[in-house]
């Protein structure tokens, strides 16, 4: 059992003892901290956390201690196991199984759990392993809240400079757990022993970014302060003298000034004054106390020291060729000079006093016969436990391949691949890694050029990529391609290749195949069926698709069906399922791909695995929305957010998060959806999920279309079209479409006549919505030459919505819609009637709001120009249902034209008495938005409120002076006390948006507020809440705005750019402290304040507002 190690009293340091105080006072109250201890070897880091656990506990808190081994050998994520141990030691059944409960996943770490929790068992490994070890991550921050729940729970990571790297990252995934908790976490660390870029030091900087993180960096004992301690830990009373030139020489080091306090009285010189040849060095000074030690007890303690900081006597037994009788004896003289010391007298389990002595010992063995003790240690372990070595293979991977150069390399490889293998089955690919490096480097020393080595490249390269190393990763993986190719191994050239395993939607480059070619020249000479030939039949499949060979995409996707259907194994089934749908994402394949969803949800119920239901219940709410089924999209997406929370994954949740921004969207709730597609931006650039960046980005030009912004949806697409991939195309279409919105009509023209005109158009799952596009382009700039090519694209899916997107589709109108405006612009009025109701009927049972008012535009100029009876009076209808729609979920983009619209269907009447514009503007409304001051007065129809100065309310200001005209972002920005108009400015970029420094200091502000918000939230304090939540969503939208829809840093745009961004922000802001002050001002500013690179107001004609500015 980890337990806090016994130490002397503490002396001194009261600076560091309030803050001490100060941390379990915050934990005990309920609060997250994070304690970082450091300085160098025996400055007494851990006898300050343990003065910290001494008073948690005497504060009624739950202290568990993890070691982390200087020694390598110990198994990943060694320091949690301790803790977890320690708890079910002394844990009862009942509460170790409420402990458990919803961290199942930790039966990975400490398997002897099952026997404990009678049902709990190692989950069962997910199809792919990233998402496994998160779930292995969220068990462990799990068990630590249920802990903490329970009372105030201390943690305490000691020596985390010897941290195996899986547990580093572990350590900062339950660190910065945004949940609220009693919970502290306590490290000590030698900053002086790593390097800046080491493991242990990146997870210490990232550590220190937690909230409620501190650091406090140890320095030597004051001269008095020194005395006590000595006094106390050595037992001798140095003179005034000696004291002073021991504090001189070791800088107040507590435990240097003891080694060399005892070597003084070793010497019998403590009290004759300062010693005239010390040693210069902590090490130097061990080193010396040391030599006074028998010859016999040195060669015990050598041995031991190769064993690690602590050994057993059974193990010394065998390796250093001694009985237990003779070992006691030599280890005698050490125990009584406090070199070593028993942790269980019982047992025969001992321990260096500090890590510094077991180091000296080690490093000062000659190399030949360290390599000689290593083999004997590993013999030793062997024997000792010939039937449970698999538990003890990373110690055993560790001695023998450090004795491999005396012969052993194929006994070190072995070991270190079984020891990696496990590694990578308990998720700790870092050590996984390490493990597979050690295992080449002895094969090195053996055969060179091997199926092995292939293997153990394969196994590298997967362990890397999982840990994050994908650069890395996919290197060595290729060098095992490359090795499986000379070798002519089919199954390895196969494994080589699927790596790390894939999943449905990965992107690749436009033009790159990959290793496609290999793999389907392996495939053709690997007979028969396996689950691995259908995985990478289904692989390729998706790689085809992505070039363009959908023909032969849909051959291998659905070959790759029948063989996983063979073979019975449903994961692989499911995953060849998924896959299918994919590659089938074209117009012509609807149905079977309803079919295949409804098969892929019945394999996942059956085979319980929440991750593919979660997969499942996306593809069929994506299905129901292009079908036009908006119960039924609800319904699943309800499923999806319900399953993707039981996988406790961030890449189900985004699966759920995605389709609530697509909700939104299509609902006309045009804010929810920006916030939420800029949040789930941000997440895919973080996690690298390059088609989720790209669908959300997708989602982002149709809200700023909708509001209006059309130079925003403009700079959208301009980003991403500087990122060459599969959706340049669906871009071009798009800038053409939007610079047709915005009249200007060359861009569209030219796109026209090179899609049209060159080859036809790939059907995948933008095929629809490309063909939207430009079916609006030919409406926007009379393409009447080009109509009849589009609608012959359209016209065989006019019974569903169009879709555009990657693997998360972005669903637009329906494609009845753009068929009734086409057959409009060719004068086929009565074709365009019939399309036009099939879109109303469609787009009203989908509950799209922004295109059903856009059919409604559609419909009313259709009416209007076709003029038969009654056509005035129904475009009239279609029209003001277009305009109600548009004000009240704030669609600019059609306001100005169904205003536009609306008015000359009223001009067009004769007849007795006012036209209703006319009749309205008689009974106009009076507003008031007048500066006085530092405040605004602000009225509408008699109500009035006063707000503070602000950029916003001044742009708003000079707006509401200039009905109607588009005003430059610049110019805008300059009057509202910006830079001043007319200044020269650099109209190029100004570098990276956010330099690293400024991109860690805002993921630091953001996990400060996620705890605010969730503390907020715990105490119903809806004002600060929304305060934190508003930051939260301004801090991930300029994260988003500095990082590129890739990942790469965006580089700072153009003056204008950045006054447009100004601009909208205080718009935006202005308009929300109205809707709190004054809704109705509010109601009806939203709809009709147009922002962008050009801004305007835009004044309601059936209710003129007479402004006092």
């Amino acid at each position: 059992m980890a337990s806090a190690p016994r130490g002397s009293r503490y002396v001194g340091r009261a600076g560091e003892l309030a803050r001490l105080d100060a941390l379990v006072d915050d934990v005990a109250a309920g609060r997250r901290r994070v304690l970082l201890v450091g300085g160098e070897a025996g400055i007494g880091k851990t006898r300050t956390v343990s003065e910290l656990a001494e008073r948690a506990r005497a504060r009624g808190a739950r202290v568990l201690w993890g070691r982390c081994p200087e020694a390598e050998g110990a198994p990943d994520f060694w320091p949690f196991v301790q803790m977890v141990r320690a708890f079910a030691e002394g844990a009862a059944p009942d509460a170790l199984r409420s402990a458990l409960s919803g961290a199942e996943d930790l039966a990975r770490l400490v398997p002897e759990l099952g026997a404990r929790v009678p049902g709990l068992a190692a989950a069962t490994p997910a199809l792919d392993a990233s998402q496994a070890r998160f779930r292995l991550f969220d068990a462990a921050a799990s068990f630590a809240r249920r802990l903490a729940r329970e009372a105030p729970l201390l943690l305490v990571f000691d020596d985390l400079h010897f941290a195996d790297p899986s547990s580093l990252r572990l350590l900062e995934f339950v660190a910065r757990d945004p949940e609220p908790a009693a919970l502290g976490i306590a490290c000590t660390w030698r900053d002086t022993d790593v390097t800046p870029d080491a493991p242990a030091a990146l997870c210490v900087a990232e550590l220190a970014r937690a909230p409620g993180a501190e650091r406090v960096m140890l320095r030597g004992l004051e001269e008095p302060e020194l005395a006590t301690y000595l006094e106390h830990a050595v037992g001798v009373t140095p003179s005034a003298a000696v004291l002073a030139d021991l504090h001189r020489r070791s800088e107040g080091n507590p435990f240097f000034a003891a080694e060399l306090l005892r070597l003084l009285a070793g010497d019998g010189e403590h009290a004759a004054g300062p010693a005239g040849t010390l040693p210069p060095s902590v090490r130097a000074v061990v080193g010396r106390r040391l030599e006074r030690l028998p010859a016999e007890t040195r060669a015990a303690l050598e041995v031991a020291a190769v064993v690690g900081r602590e050994f057993s006597l059974p193990r010394l037994e065998l390796a250093a060729e001694r009985t237990r009788v003779e070992l006691l004896e030599r280890l005698e003289p050490a125990v009584a000079a406090r070199v070593v010391e028993a942790v269980d007298a019982a047992s025969g389990r001992y321990r260096f006093a500090h890590a510094v002595i077991r180091e000296v010992l080690y490093d000062g063995l000659p190399l030949t016969q360290r390599l000689a003790l290593h083999e004997r240690v590993g013999k030793a372990i062997e024997a000792l436990h010939g039937a449970d070595r698999d538990d003890h293979l990373a110690e055993l991977a560790h001695h023998f391949c450090a004795a491999a150069p005396l012969g052993h390399a194929d006994v070190a490889v072995e070991y270190a691949r079984r020891a990696a293998e496990r590694a990578c089955e308990r998720l700790g690919f870092e050590e996984a890694a390490l493990l597979y490096r050690r295992a080449l480097d002895a094969l090195g020393l053996g055969d060179d050029d091997s199926p092995r080595r292939c293997d153990l490249l394969v196994g590298l390269g997967v362990a890397q990529h999982r840990s994050g190393a994908i650069p890395a990763g996919a290197e060595r993986l290729a060098e095992a391609l490359a090795l499986a190719q000379r070798l002519d191994d089919p199954e390895r050239i196969l494994r080589a290749i699927l790596g790390p395993g894939w999943f449905v939607g990965d992107t690749f480059p436009i033009s790159d195949l990959g290793e496609a070619p290999a793999l389907e020249r392996a495939l053709a000479r690997i007979p028969g069926d396996s689950a691995l030939v259908a995985e990478a039949v289904s692989f390729l499949a998706t790689r085809l698709f992505w070039v363009g060979r959908l023909e032969e995409a849909d051959r291998e996707s659905a070959r790759a069906v029948a063989i996983a259907r063979r073979v019975g194994d449903p994961r692989r089934l499911g995953r060849c399922l998924e896959a299918r749908h994919w590659v089938l994402g074209g117009p012509d394949h609807l149905a079977e791909r309803e079919a295949l969803a409804g098969e892929l949800l019945a394999v996942a119920e059956a085979a319980g695995d929440v991750e593919m239901q979660c997969a499942a219940h996306r593809w069929r709410a994506t299905d129901a929305l292009e079908r036009g089924d908006g119960a039924g999209f609800e319904r699943e997406l309800a499923a999806c957010a319900s399953v993707a929370r039981r996988t406790r994954q961030p890449f189900f949740r985004f699966f759920a998060a995605a389709l609530r921004a697509l909700d939104a969207l299509v609902s006309g709730r045009l804010e929810e959806a920006e916030r939420r597609a800029q949040r789930v931006l941000e997440a895919s650039l973080r996690s690298g999920y390059a088609s989720g960046a790209s669908s959300m980005a997708t989602l982002l030009m149709l809200v700023r279309w909708h509001r209006g912004d059309l130079e925003g949806a403009l700079a959208l697409t301009a980003e991403g079209l500087r990122q060459r991939n599969t959706i340049t195309q669906v871009l071009r279409v798009a800038r053409a479409a939007f610079e047709a919105e915005a009249g200007r009509p060359a861009e569209g023209r030219a796109v026209l006549e090179e899609v049209l005109s060159g080859e036809p158009l790939p059907r995948n799952r933008s095929f629809t919505g490309v063909g939207m596009m430009l079916a609006r382009i030919c409406e926007r700039i009379g393409a009447v030459d080009r109509a009849p090519a589009v609608y012959a694209l359209l016209e065989p899916y006019a019974d569903r919505n169009a879709t555009i997107g990657l693997s998360n589709l972005t669903v637009l109108s329906s494609v009845a819609s753009p068929l009734g405006g086409l057959s409009a612009l060719l004068g086929r009025y009565d074709e365009a009637e019939r399309h036009l109701e099939r879109a109303v009927a469609l787009e009203t049972r989908t509950g799209s709001q922004a295109w059903l008012a856009l059919t409604q535009l559609r419909y009313a100029r259709m009416l209007a120009a076709r003029g038969a009876p009654g056509d005035r009076a129904r475009a009239r209808e279609r029209a003001a249902a277009a305009l109600d729609a548009a004000r009240r979920h704030g669609f600019a983009a059609f306001l100005a034209e169904g205003e536009g619209l609306l008015r000359e269907l009223e001009e067009g009447y004769a007849g007795a008495g006012p036209a209703p514009r006319a009749a309205a503007a008689a009974a106009s409304a009076r507003g008031r938005f007048v500066r006085e001051g530092d405040v605004w007065v602000v009225a509408l129809d008699g109500a009035q409120c006063r707000l503070r100065d602000a950029r916003g309310l001044r742009v708003l200001a000079h707006l509401l002076a200039h009905p109607g005209a588009e005003l430059h972002a610049l110019d805008l920005y300059a009057v509202s006390g910006g830079r001043p108009a007319g200044e020269v400015v650099d109209a190029g970029d100004a570098g990276p948006a956010l330099d690293a420094a400024a991109k860690a200091a805002y993921r630091a502000r953001l996990a400060e507020l996620a705890e605010e918000l969730a503390e907020a939230e715990r105490f119903h304090d809806a004002g600060r809440a929304e305060r934190a939540q508003a930051e939260i969503d301004a801090l991930t939208e300029e994260i988003a705005r500095g990082v590129g829809l890739g990942g790469r840093d965006r580089t700072v745009a153009s003056a204008a750019e950045r006054a447009r961004q100004a601009v909208t922000h205080a718009v935006r802001a202005a308009l929300k402290r109205l809707r709190s002050e004054l809704p109705a001002l509010a109601d009806h500013l939203a709809p009709r304040i147009r922002t962008g690179l050009y801004c305007a107001y835009l004044p309601d004609p059936t209710r003129p507002i007479d402004w006092e500015l």
